[in-house]
């Protein structure tokens, strides 16, 4: 896992299962490609308890942010 989460955005992505996990970095929007993509180098923070993933898309390597629905 990349280094660059916050204290509270690591423990709200590891209380995820891992598969829930690779589904969420293998479906992260593209406003770019106007798809789903892989997101690569990413890292994460949370904002007011929500965790959001930000990196880069794996096909064209625009800015992407994934907000991560918690159950």
């Amino acid at each position: 896992m990349p280094a660059d989460f916050t204290v509270n955005a690591r423990g709200i992505w590891e209380s995820l299962p891992l598969s829930r996990r690779m589904l969420i970095l293998n479906s992260v929007w593209c406003s770019r490609c106007k798809r789903a993509t892989t997101i690569r180098d990413y890292r994460g923070n949370d904002r007011r308890g929500r965790l959001f993933l930000q990196g880069s898309c794996q096909r064209c390597g625009s800015a992407v942010e994934h907000q991560v629905e918690q159950d």
